[in-house]
C-alpha cells in the first residue's frame, strides 16, 4: 500500500502510531503566539499586522500561513 500511495514505510508507521508531524507541532506553537498577539491587539489585528508582529519577535512566517492558522483557529 505504501507504493500505491507513494509514501515511505517509516511515514506510514509513524502515522499509525499517531506521532504528530514536526509541522503540526510548529503550527500548534504558532497558534498560541498568534493568539497572544491577537488578544493584545484587542482582537483588531488581521494576518498582515500579526505577521509583522511575529517578524519583530524573530519568528519567520508568511502572511498566508498566519491567515490559514487564524482561519482554522477561528480568530
Amino acid at each position: 500500500m505504501c507504493h500505491v500511495f507513494k509514501v515511505s514505510r517509516a511515514g506510514y508507521y509513524n502515522f499509525l502510531k499517531g506521532i504528530p508531524s514536526k509541522r503540526s507541532v510548529e503550527n500548534q506553537q504558532l497558534v498560541m503566539v498568534i493568539q497572544d498577539v491577537f488578544i493584545n491587539s484587542k482582537k483588531t489585528y488581521g494576518s498582515p499586522r500579526i505577521t509583522r508582529e511575529l517578524h519583530k519577535k524573530n519568528i519567520k512566517v508568511s502572511r498566508v500561513r498566519v491567515a490559514k492558522l487564524m482561519r482554522k483557529a477561528k480568530f
